[in-house]
């Protein structure tokens, strides 16, 4: 699957810069995931992710904190 985030970690809008997001796996603890703007000042960050066998339930993938943040959750079929 594909990670795809708009968000604004853009600091510097002359280049492509990088942050993360935590991706949490049924009720296994989230893990953080790189993620790569797609060129300067697009402010669309993107990562490949591969859902390792055995789960079930679903994904959640969220970045920021204290009511700044973003989630989303997939259903795993």
């Amino acid at each position: 699957m594909r990670l795809e985030l708009k968000a604004a970690l853009n600091l510097d809008p002359a280049k492509a810069e990088s942050g993360w997001v935590l991706v949490q796996l049924d009720d296994k603890a989230p893990v953080k995931v790189a993620v790569q703007e797609t060129g300067p000042d697009t402010g669309i960050f993107i990562a490949p992710y591969t859902v390792p066998p055995g789960i079930t339930k679903q994904l959640t993938a969220s970045y920021g904190y204290w009511g700044l943040g973003s989630q989303a959750v997939c259903s795993i079929r």
